[in-house]
């Protein structure tokens, strides 16, 4: 029924304000821990993630 994400599976991250900068907590990140929740407002997964490198690329898009 639910397919779990797959523990040390590296996800890049990368969060950009709006002009293109990208912001600090862009990088390479590991899955770490993740918890489903099942209720009556649907179904939610939260991921718990540990950063592993900085983003290489440039600053701007």
């Amino acid at each position: 029924m639910l397919r779990p994400a797959t523990l040390m599976q590296y996800i890049r991250l990368n969060t950009i304000f709006p002009g293109g900068h990208k912001h600090i907590s862009s990088g390479l990140y590991i899955v770490t821990k993740q918890v489903d929740t099942i209720d009556s407002n649907g179904y939610r997964t939260q991921l718990s993630l540990t950063k592993i490198s900085g983003d290489d690329s440039p600053n701007t898009f």
